[in-house]
């Protein structure tokens, strides 16, 4: 639940700074070149962020419905069985992949833009 409320944070921080646009300029003394290499590195930081955070989540819900729907059913699929654990240990590794991903991806941006 925790991740969710960070990915909904750092959703409304993007929403807050799109609303902003250029009024944030004097921050950065009026360099357009800096502000915006700052601004493509922060919403890759945070589009980056609320993937992870919500990735976890939603594997987790696929796998509770799956272990409650094959409860229901009494399905026999023992594949199915064995692929629902799967899921909740992928949820955080995935996450931290796309993290870790984000974090490069953003130290990329900033090098070079």
């Amino acid at each position: 639940m925790r991740l969710i409320w960070f990915s909904g944070v750092c959703g409304a921080i993007v929403v807050v700074l799109l609303v902003l646009g250029e009024r944030t300029l004097p921050l950065f003394g009026g360099d357009r070149d800096l502000a915006a290499r700052s601004y493509k590195t922060l919403f890759t930081l945070l589009i980056s962020s609320i993937a992870a955070g919500l990735i976890p989540t939603v594997f987790g819900l696929v796998a509770r419905f799956g272990r409650n729907r094959l409860a229901e059913t009494n399905a026999p699929f023992r594949l199915v069985r064995r692929f629902l654990p799967v899921l909740e240990i992928a949820g955080p590794w995935l996450a931290g992949a796309i993290a870790l991903s984000g974090v490069v991806m953003a130290a990329y941006i900033w090098m070079n833009a």
